[in-house]
């Protein structure tokens, strides 16, 4: 986020009583962390005050990792403005290295030379630079003494996830549809229940199922370490849906993912996130293990400096950014009998080889497949439907009859993927000639 200061933050016209204009850069990481945007923007103040700057705009990454300055929309907001014609300041003021960024001195160095070359000063307010050559050395070593902080944290952050997947407690992310989240004490006490409402908030219940306080939209529920999480099944009508889900799908004839949701969307049952039931979700859960009481954990790695494999962390070459990468099955983490299951193993199991069967009967057209990119709809994914604000995919239907030539004769068409994924009970099936 990048804004122009107000006059409640002392904001002073540039040049003014002489003052050399300049801007600033405040990071937060998260919501935790000890020094808050509004501590560092006071300090930054203060010495601009005593130092003859004057503080004409800011820049603001708020809950943004300084691993990489990818990502970044402050910082690289604030690149492009340095580097942009006429511009009002030739000084940038950030408390230290670290807010500046926790990334390499190599990648630090691409940055710094980039505002050297727009004119621009950076100056760390609370590091005490001198202004000598010894400074060079000095801003290098805390510079990486940064970034090993960082690598280091996510050792201890692999151990303790590792630690808790051990102890067949959850380790982390929202709860499957079906499930609340249940906060054990060291003592192994339950003493909270998280749940997630139909309108998206987040009920906070005590151990009885009663309404202790009520979470907004997008609000995490904030935990000490010591508290250890365990899936445990939510209102009766939730796990009944799931059931059903399992039922519809394993009975003979069964109805594959889509007709489940076009039934849930059309008798109204409301879904996780209150938008409808669709073909991936219901796919996602018939082939979530945590419904038989088993969690599965380590089947991707996302960490910026390490992943896990035989149950250590391995160090990743990935310049401190996140990258998704598939492990291998011999490196998953798995805890059998973890909570509470909601699905019986002879059911699961059914579900699992149906699965498998119809995935290898069925040929997929491109339809929502990510073939559209290299197809001839340009528009696929970036036209929306006028009547739910659901995304337009191209979608070709073609006709029993064929041409001369023996080709298959085809219409072209951008559909409404929420009508055709989740039935017209979300969205009536509109779609348009691609032609047209």
């Amino acid at each position: 986020m990048c804004s122009r200061l107000s006059s409640a933050h002392g904001a002073m016209s540039p040049g003014t009583n002489g003052k050399k204009p300049a801007a600033t850069y405040l990071r937060r990481s998260t919501d935790r962390q000890e020094q808050s945007l509004e501590d560092q923007r006071r300090e930054i103040q203060r010495y601009a005050s005593d130092h003859g700057y004057s503080i004409v705009t800011e820049f603001v990454d708020d809950g943004i990792s300084g691993t990489s300055g990818e990502g970044r929309k402050g910082f690289l907001s604030m690149i492009d403005a340095a580097k942009a014609p006429g511009c009002e300041w030739k000084h940038l003021l950030t408390w230290d290295v670290k807010r500046f960024g926790r990334m390499s001195s190599d990648e630090v160095g691409y940055y710094r030379w980039l505002f050297k070359q727009a004119g621009v000063e950076i100056i760390y307010t609370s590091e005490g630079f001198t202004g000598s050559s010894a400074d060079r050395f000095l801003r290098f070593f805390k510079q990486e003494a940064a970034r090993d902080e960082s690598a280091t944290l996510s050792k201890a952050v692999i151990r303790g996830l590792v630690s808790l997947a051990d102890g067949g407690w959850w380790p982390g992310g929202q709860a499957p549809y079906g499930y609340d989240l249940g906060h054990y004490s060291s003592k192994g006490e339950l003493f909270e229940i998280v749940r997630n409402t139909d309108d998206g908030e987040k009920a906070i219940l005590n151990p009885d199922g009663k309404l202790i306080r009520t979470m907004p939209r997008g609000e995490k529920v904030k935990a000490s370490r010591s508290v250890h999480v365990k899936l445990i099944p939510s209102l009766p009508a939730r796990v009944e849906v799931i059931r059903k889900i399992f039922n519809l799908y394993t009975r003979s004839p069964g109805l594959g993912c889509r007709a489940i949701a076009v039934r849930l969307n059309r008798e109204g049952v409301i879904s996780a996130k209150g938008k409808g039931w669709g073909l991936s979700s219901i796919r996602a859960m018939i082939l979530n293990d945590a419904y038989i009481g088993r969690i599965v954990w380590n089947r991707r790695a996302m960490g910026k400096f390490h992943r896990i494999a035989d149950r250590r962390e391995v160090e990743r070459d990935g310049c401190g950014r996140r990258r998704l990468e598939w492990n291998a099955r011999e490196d998953w983490l798995v805890h059998e009998e973890s909570h509470e299951p909601l699905v019986d193993p002879a059911t699961f199991g059914r579900a699992q080889r149906l699965m498998r069967e119809r995935g290898a009967r069925t040929c997929a057209t491109g339809f929502l497949t990510g073939k559209a990119r290299s197809s001839r709809y340009l528009m696929s994914g970036l036209m929306r439907c006028g009547t739910c604000g659901g995304s337009m995919f191209g979608h070709t239907t073609w006709k029993s009859q064929r041409r001369k030539d023996g080709s298959r004769v085809g219409t072209g068409y951008y559909v409404c993927s929420a009508a055709i994924m989740k039935g017209k009970a979300i969205c009536p099936p509109v779609r348009i000639l691609q032609s047209a």
